[in-house]
């Protein structure tokens, strides 16, 4: 999804301006950063569905939002510690 700060700000009608300085003061995070904490959570309950199980770990992070592979490894990473074959293997222990 090729969601922007601009996008979000129109959609709620609030300026990027202020959008911006709030998640960086409140959250210590940019735009990109918050957008694909949701993005990686979203990845998260959606590979551990059952429903989802046909699915690869490529086509659930695109499900989820991201749009590059390469985007998704890295902030799966950054956010949880962890890779994405390293999640669904503790995942499948418990």
């Amino acid at each position: 999804t090729n969601l922007t700060l601009q996008k979000m700000a129109s959609h709620i009608g609030i300026s990027h301006k202020i959008i911006s300085p709030v998640l960086n003061q409140q959250l210590a995070m940019g735009f990109n950063e918050y957008v694909n904490n949701f993005r990686v959570e979203e990845f998260k309950k959606r590979i551990l569905d059952p429903q989802n199980a046909h699915l690869n770990i490529a086509g659930v992070a695109f499900d989820s939002g991201f749009n590059s592979l390469a985007t998704f490894q890295r902030s799966f990473k950054t956010i949880t510690g962890i890779t994405p074959k390293e999640f669904m293997k503790l995942a499948k222990k418990d």
